[in-house]
């Protein structure tokens, strides 16, 4: 192996050499002090920087530098000209997109995505499974939970800290320090104050949910119809016909639903308030994912109906159609609650 002196993106000057990769093709410069695996693959545009580590099976792509110090996890993948700050640790079978750029220390967890062009800060830990979306921006010490989305150009400030399992929608704008648990599914959580939603159009109407004013009246006959609503323009009418009790109790003790309080725009059943609290947990979750804009109400439900049946065990999907719902196509919509 024959060894050189390489001076490296981030300007650190160490004693390197070529990488082999595992089908004897040329790979990248490797610092002598890095640990790699042999079965990893890096591209030969790569660089890998001194005290840094490779896993396993891991793809680093063209142009992509690997800052010192850092972890790539076992068959993680790192996408085109991404930078890679010190002391990151990337944990097995994440996917990093092109041209991202991770800041000093930063932790993200296995199975995590992040999309092309994202800019994460430093100190930013971002869990299990989560999904930054393309082009979003990720302020500094900002902690993101497992299985939370964060949609295309959204932006969350420095040291704000999103839960397991919120969806925060396109374009929107988390103000640095706020703590957002929309939407957890094993105890009760807010959206907090001053968060902004920003859409830039109406989401379109699902097929199954009718659009004549005849369709509608029939859906009016139901026993269980409730109306969810953020606002006057944005809203989500359930239909829980043919539930039975035990079931909307079950789904209102779960503590799935979101403690933020809508408005008391509702239309009453005819049979207590378990089952109005059975359609705010529904609403609870289903009222964001419709507000990104990327999901149908068919979609959308049957995400949630999956959620419920872990918390509870019990399959909702039977029970539960949207009949209708609205979502404005507005500049900025601000959803205030009580702050956890």
């Amino acid at each position: 192996m024959q060894t050189f002196t390489h001076i490296f993106k981030d300007e650190v000057s160490a004693p390197s050499y070529r990488w082999t990769n595992l089908d004897g093709s040329e790979g990248g410069i490797v610092a002598e002090s890095a640990t790699i695996d042999s079965t990893a693959i890096i591209s030969p545009s790569a660089e890998v920087c001194p005290g840094a580590s490779v896993g396993g099976f891991a793809r680093i792509g063209e142009g992509a530098s690997i800052g010192a110090g850092a972890s790539i996890g076992r068959r993680a993948r790192i996408g085109a000209d991404v930078r890679i700050g010190e002391t990151v640790s990337i944990d097995e079978d994440v996917h990093i997109g092109y041209d991202v750029r991770i800041g000093i220390g930063a932790i993200i967890g296995v199975c995590a995505s992040i999309g092309a062009g994202a800019r994460i800060g430093c100190g930013v830990s971002i869990g299990s499974e989560a999904y930054i979306g393309i082009d979003a921006f990720v302020g500094e010490g900002v902690s993101i939970g497992s299985e939370a989305y964060i949609g295309y150009r959204a932006d969350i400030g420095d040291g704000a800290r999103i839960e397991s399992a919120v969806h925060i929608g396109r374009y929107a704008i988390v103000s640095g320090g706020e703590e957002v648990s929309f939407s957890r599914l094993t105890s009760s959580s807010s959206l907090t104050r001053w968060a902004k939603v920003r859409a830039s159009r109406a989401l379109p109407t699902s097929d199954a949910i009718p659009t004549s004013e005849a369709g509608l009246d029939a859906h009016r006959g139901m026993k269980h119809c409730f109306r969810i609503a953020a606002d006057r323009a944005l809203w989500v009418e359930l239909s829980l016909d043919g539930m039975e009790p035990y079931v909307a109790r079950a789904i209102a003790r779960a503590h799935v639903h979101a403690t933020h309080e809508y408005p008391t725009d509702v239309l009453k059943a005819t049979n207590g308030d378990k089952y109005e609290a059975a359609a705010r947990v529904i609403a609870s979750r289903l009222l964001p994912m419709l507000m990104s804009g990327e999901v149908s109400a068919d979609t959308g439900i049957q995400r949630v109906a999956g959620m419920i049946q872990h918390s509870t065990g019990i399959d909702i999907l039977k029970y539960v159609r949207v009949v209708q719902y609205s979502i404005p196509n507005f500049s900025a919509i601000n959803l205030s609650a009580k702050r956890v």
